[in-house]
This record gives C-alpha cells, structure tokens and sequence, in this order.
C-alpha cells in the first residue's frame, strides 16, 4: 500500500515525508541510503521558502498567514531527522520572527523574549536584523542574549 502511494508521490515529496518521519518502516530501511542525502536540501529549501513567505506576510502586515508559515517552519524542523547550521539559522530566524509577532501581536514582551532566547539556543549566532528592529526589540534581544548566556554557564 504504502509503495503503490509512494509511486505516485514525487521524488521530493517522498523524500520529504521520509526525512519528516510520514513512514517510519521506510526510514530504517533508508535512513543511511544517498536517497535520505537528498531530502535535506528538499527540507532546507522548503524552510528557506516558508521563511520568505513569512517575511513578505510581515511586510504587509499579515500578521495571521505570517504566524502559520512560522509555525509549518518550527513544525517542520521539529520532525526532520538531522539538523543542518543552515536549517539551525533558518529554525533561528522563525523564532526571532515569533518573537516580533509576539511583540506586535499582544505587545507581549515575555513572550518576545522567550522567543528570542529559544533563537539563540538553536543558533548562538542568531541576530535580529535591522530591518526588524526597534529600540523596544533591541532591549528585548539583549535581554534574551543575557538570559541565553546565563542558562550556557548554568548547563556548562
């Protein structure tokens, strides 16, 4: 049944669903093959395009259809089998973008940082860029540097 539905599927949406875990029995059989290589640029690249789309929802303050790419981007990342730094920057960027809807949406800053810090254990690198930022957000991401530093030395 499953190979008959995988006959149908693309490449690229079969290897999706195997690296996204859609077929557990496969993914043991294929886990190490050059087939399991191929979907992680297939994951990266649909990452890479909810993030744009994200953005774009931002630029003309569509804060709803910008929530639900954010939240396919961090869905999507959660099930993938590997991490990439790539896929780690892009996940990062999802989270800073949470933080700004946070912020936008019910002027939450706890929230904003929350957000904010979870992009920075994904990525110790991430930063908000300054097309997002104000000096509110800016407060608030070094806040969330400071928190993400302190719970490093805690962990360390």
């Amino acid at each position: 049944m499953i190979m008959r539905y995988a006959l149908k599927m693309s490449v690229r949406n079969l290897l999706y669903v195997l690296a996204c875990g859609g077929a557990l029995n496969l993914i043991s059989l294929t886990m190490c093959s050059p087939q399991m290589a191929l979907a992680q640029p297939a994951i990266e690249s649909d990452v890479a395009r909810l993030l744009q789309d994200a953005k774009s929802y931002y630029e003309n303050l569509e804060t709803e259809p910008m929530g639900e790419a954010l939240d396919r981007v961090l869905d999507i990342s959660q099930r993938a089998r590997y991490r990439s730094p790539r896929l780690a920057s892009m996940v990062a960027d999802a989270y800073i973008l949470k933080g700004v809807l946070a912020f936008i949406n019910s002027d939450s800053r706890s929230e904003a940082r929350r957000y904010f810090v979870k992009a920075l254990e994904t990525s110790p690198n991430a930063r908000l860029s300054e097309d997002l930022a104000t000096p509110d957000l800016n407060n608030l991401f070094r806040e969330a540097q400071a928190k993400a530093a302190e719970r490093e030395e805690v962990d360390q």
